[in-house]
């Protein structure tokens, strides 16, 4: 076991400042990924059961440190350039595979990170995603998605999904 000061070089200072700076809004990335984790190790008791101590912040706090990673960042930087359909039907396959993912959704007033579990075909080039959102813990939330004009709407702030007048929207 290392022994005496430890002594932060600049690089690692500055890593821990990106993510001390970006968890001012939130660490949604990392609740939604310990979320995931524990789902798909059918971990008992559910996870929104367990009170946050040090340890599950911990947790939390280096899950949400993962997405300032290169190689997550560049994946992440190449799927925001996929269409709608696309993604819907990425998606759908990772379901399907059960691997598990993640989705990032942006607007001017932020980011936020969701777990998906279903993908609904609405025909009519319209599709549903079923998400996990651990700022709604226990209510079911969805991305509406308009397959033919490459949108998406999201009620980021409001429990009453439909009639939202300040939903996040995007391409």
């Amino acid at each position: 076991r290392p022994q005496g000061d430890c002594v932060v070089r600049a690089r690692a200072q500055a890593w821990i400042d990106t993510v001390a700076r970006a968890s001012q809004g939130g660490v949604c990335a990392g609740m939604a990924l310990w979320s995931l984790d524990r789902y798909l190790a059918a971990a008992e008791p559910a996870t929104v059961t367990i009170p946050l101590d040090v340890d599950v912040n911990d947790r939390i706090v280096r899950l949400f440190a993962t997405q300032f990673l290169p190689q997550v960042s560049e994946e992440a930087k190449a799927n925001r350039g996929l269409a709608m359909r696309d993604l819907t039907t990425r998606l759908s396959q990772e379901l399907a595979d059960g691997s598990g993912v993640t989705l990032g959704i942006y607007s001017d007033l932020g980011g936020h990170t969701l777990v998906p579990y279903a993908v609904d075909d609405l025909g009519d080039d319209r599709a549903v995603v079923a998400l996990y959102d651990p700022n709604w813990p226990t209510q079911e939330r969805y991305l509406e998605v308009d397959l033919g004009a490459d949108t998406w709407r999201y009620s980021f702030f409001s429990a009453d999904q439909t009639n939202d007048t300040e939903a996040w929207f995007g391409t």
